[in-house]
């Protein structure tokens, strides 16, 4: 099998290659269908045509190939059972209709890829996950409609705190119910339909929480985890400000740290006080929210005066200590509010900013395990998709949406019964969130932030290297096939690559 072509090869098939078959694009426009005969990847070139996915063992070539188009990581009919059930009689739902093209439930047309080709259950039914109504007619019959919070596009542009919503997804469970065309929606309902990955929706068992999938397992423990509901980062500013901890009977706890807050309410009504493991605890209150757009007690209020905040510390000599920030004061409002805004976003309850060129992602489960493309744009085969949103990628703009890079579920890579492939999580999927305190990721790329360019000013302390290169030219960052100017809103000075 030549899946490896050599220069020449290509060259003779690039100039002799007829014009791919187009297909609609979910706004309309004509995109180029894959052409991955000739597909190159990380330095080789493969021939994808010939691959045979019952037998192929070269994990980098599965991989490239299912890069450059999503549907060669789906199972391969020919390669027998998949290891689930048989696909459900009857027609297919709507949105495999729509999405997909397929007559049955399997995901065998030519459009949106498989996202679950698991063992267990490797044709899921898009309403297991997404809800909605599966028997409506087209997408107004199908779809769960956004809560009025929310609304169409035209709102979306006229409004901003709608589009920080749906952007972020931050408020969502928040909205009361609602009805449209005699049908009573939740919020959760809503949220369920664009990420069912979301904790607020999986903890409620539905979504990847439904039971029989994964309730009970991985989405009790992410939910209850620091990186799930954020308390090691809220509690932590709450001790390291000398508040005393909200809880009462956390008061004191393993050397008073244990946890109060948390993004939302949560609680463990099998805890057994401090009998139960060290550092657990039974409950976490929902971190206040006070500085809402255009609203709330913070927002052109006299009493935040930032001037007066040095009244809201204890003084010298008080036997709590010195410095300690006074509760329930602006001070500690403000405090919370900044760590809120600031440091909140990277925690998996919402998806964060979701506003520019490497810091596009979903919430919840799926902001790992459902990789978002870098510039925001979609490479789904799915022709009910926008593939050109958004346009600059630097900057997304109302009513514009972030997605994902394709319809797959993404984990370690590896290939599974009847000719599956998964692609395993990259470094862009961290990258969004894992440079802001450590930076992580640009460590293990070799990259240093220099947030206030020092370097290229000529101002670095205690004195300028001889010699730097920028990240102007690394396309880990900036990619010239998009054109982008920034990188998690930085420019190619504030990311360095050489100091010498």
């Amino acid at each position: 099998m030549n899946r490896r072509l050599t220069p020449l090869t290509v060259l003779a098939l690039l100039a002799s290659a007829c014009s791919p078959d187009p297909f609609i694009t979910g706004d309309g426009g004509v995109g180029p269908a894959p052409m991955c005969n000739a597909y190159e990847y990380r330095g080789t070139t493969y021939d994808c045509d010939a691959l045979d996915r019952c037998t192929e063992t070269d994990i980098t070539y599965r991989l490239a190939c299912c890069e450059c188009d999503p549907r060669l990581c789906n199972p391969d009919p020919d390669c027998g059972d998949a290891g689930g059930p048989p696909i459900p009689d009857g027609p297919a739902e709507s949105c495999m209709s729509c999405h997909n093209g397929s007559e049955r439930n399997d995901y065998a047309g030519d459009g949106m890829s498989n996202p679950h080709p698991f063992p267990g259950e490797p044709n899921v039914q898009c309403t297991t996950c997404h809800g909605g109504n599966g028997r409506g007619t087209g997408r107004l019959g199908s779809h769960v409609p956004p809560p009025p919070e929310i609304g169409d596009d035209d709102r979306l542009i006229r409004d901003e705190i709608a589009y920080a919503n749906r952007r972020t997804l931050a408020g969502i469970d928040n909205f009361p119910d609602y009805t449209v065309d005699g049908v009573t929606y939740t919020a959760l309902e809503y949220l369920q339909f664009i990420n069912p990955g979301d904790l607020r929706v999986v903890t409620s068992g539905e979504g990847c929480g439904t039971p029989g999938c994964h309730a009970g397992e991985h989405a009790e423990w992410v939910e209850n985890g620091p990186i799930g509901n954020a308390v090691g980062m809220f509690s932590g500013a709450a001790y390291t400000a000398g508040l005393e901890n909200e809880i009462p009977e956390h008061r004191g706890l393993w050397e008073n740290t244990a946890g109060d807050y948390g993004w939302r309410a949560d609680q463990d009504d099998d805890w057994d006080g401090p009998a139960d493991l060290v550092g657990s605890i039974g409950r976490v209150e929902a971190l206040p929210e006070r500085g809402q757009f255009g609203t709330g007690e913070i927002y052109e209020n006299p009493v935040y005066n930032a001037n007066n905040f040095g009244d809201y510390v204890t003084a010298a000599g008080d036997p709590d200590g010195a410095n300690r920030i006074i509760p329930n004061t602006p001070l500690e409002h403000t405090y919370f509010e900044a760590i809120g805004i600031t440091c909140g976003d990277c925690h998996l309850g919402s998806a964060g900013q979701n506003d520019r060129y490497g810091d596009f992602r979903s919430s919840g489960c799926t902001a790992c395990h459902m990789e978002y493309s870098a510039d925001g744009r979609s490479r789904s085969t799915d022709p009910n998709v926008n593939h050109f949103e958004p346009a600059d990628p630097d900057a997304i703009a109302a009513p514009e949406r972030a997605h994902i890079d394709s319809h797959q579920i993404r984990n370690v890579a590896k290939t599974l019964p009847g000719g599956a492939f998964v692609r395993g999580i990259s470094d862009y999927a961290c990258a969004g969130c894992h440079q802001g305190s450590n930076r992580t990721v640009m460590q293990y790329w070799g990259i240093r932030l220099d947030q206030n360019r020092d370097v290229a000013q000529g101002n670095q302390y205690p004195e300028n290297p001889n010699n730097f290169e920028n990240t102007a030219n690394d396309t880990r960052l900036f990619d010239p096939a998009v054109g982008n100017n920034t990188f998690n809103g930085r420019d190619a000075d504030q990311y360095l690559l050489v100091e010498d």
